[in-house]
């Protein structure tokens, strides 16, 4: 959300749809300030509304045409509106934000990985971390050696092998540690189990 582009309301009264539309001036992308994976900005794009205290996503959708006459939305032209009726007395401005990043939590990351080719679980899942494209992870052995990292991005592709070589680590428990957004704090860790 922003605090310097936005539409205030002066007095606002009655119920209407909202209709927000931005063009190659509105520099929308400091205006959404740092997606997570820029592909996805549009899909995540909503209308906010500032009650007073805080800015509260609106359900919105983008229009199929921009105001413009552009057939297709974009970060440089396009147009949202709300999905229902908005009763405006209840916002003072409404500006351009993003829904919410989906969280990872524990139930999200795979607690076992069986790398032995018959094509379950294979592979360490972290459901959603495509969300996550400056995530870093690392995973430590019982002496508290890296035995795997993966910087900028992880895709889900990781077979419990010894860093890049194909040598699978033996069975046994292994700590990891995940930094979502690359700031330096560890937002979750856990153990993994290996076996075949």
């Amino acid at each position: 959300m922003s605090d310097t582009h936005f539409w205030e309301l002066r007095n606002p009264t009655g119920q209407a749809k909202l209709v927000l539309s931005w063009n190659v001036f509105s520099n929308i992308d400091k205006l959404l300030g740092v997606a997570p994976r820029p592909d996805l900005v549009l899909d995540l794009i909503t209308i906010g509304g500032f009650d007073g205290t805080h800015w509260v996503p609106i359900p919105s959708e983008l229009s199929e045409k921009s105001l413009t006459g552009g057939n297709q939305n974009s970060l440089i032209d396009g147009t949202i509106q709300s999905t229902e009726v908005v009763d405006l007395s209840k916002y003072q401005a409404f500006t351009l934000m993003m829904h919410n990043i989906p969280l990872i939590d524990s139930e999200n990351i795979s607690q076992a990985i069986t790398p032995n080719g018959d094509g379950k679980n294979d592979t360490w899942i972290i459901d959603k971390i495509e969300q996550y494209p400056n995530a870093k992870l690392s995973v430590l052995n019982r002496w508290g050696e890296e035995v795997f990292n993966a910087q900028n991005g992880y895709n889900n592709d990781w077979g419990g092998h010894y860093k890049k070589n194909s040598e699978t680590l033996p069975t046994g428990p292994y700590l990891f540690l995940i930094d979502f957004d690359d700031d330096g704090k560890i937002d979750n860790q856990g153990w993994l189990y290996i076996s075949d």
